[in-house]
């Protein structure tokens, strides 16, 4: 699913007409969930999608809700539950240089100035002071690195690799 970015995943459904509760991983909801746009719910575990179109959307708190044109009955949102909801990259926006998705972060390769690989990405953070990423050491361990400047030196997408400047006790 590498030309898909996940937007959430569904929690549950609410009332009878097949509204579905959403735990959103997008910045850009009311954009995303715009009456019209065409998404796809995933189901990774069971390589399983289905195309649907958006016909409502609403916000409450840290939640969304989200009909779709497609699914019209409690029992019929009921199958969803646990899936996820995504998009094409394709249908979205050109990113401006020197910005990412998340999910295009996870799983790149981490090096050090002197090209010694000593980890990977494993989950983007977003914190309320920064954005930060959770790395998996070599030895196992797990560390956390601010997405600034000082650190992050270079992303390559292309390579699937970061590079990244240490500084003494961080390993």
């Amino acid at each position: 699913m590498e030309n898909y970015l996940n937007l959430g995943i569904i929690i549950k459904t609410r009332g009878l007409k097949g509204v579905i509760k959403v735990k959103s991983t997008t910045y850009f909801a009311s954009k995303r969930y715009k009456k019209g746009n065409k998404l796809f719910l995933v189901n990774e575990k069971e390589n399983l999608k289905k195309e649907v179109t958006v016909n409502s959307f609403s916000n409450e708190g840290e939640f969304d809700y989200v009909s779709f044109n497609e699914i019209t009955t409690l029992e019929e949102a009921e199958k969803y539950k646990g899936w996820f909801i995504q998009v094409d990259k394709n249908d979205l926006p050109p990113l401006k240089k020197g910005t990412y998705y998340f999910d295009d972060l996870v799983g790149l390769e981490c090096f050090d100035e002197e090209n010694n690989q000593f980890g990977k990405i494993i989950k983007v953070e977003d914190f309320t002071s920064q954005i930060s990423f959770r790395i998996l050491l070599n030895n196992q361990k797990t560390i956390l690195i601010p997405f600034v400047e000082f650190y992050i030196k270079k992303i390559d997408l292309e390579k699937k690799q970061v590079i990244v400047h240490i500084i003494p006790g961080l390993l």
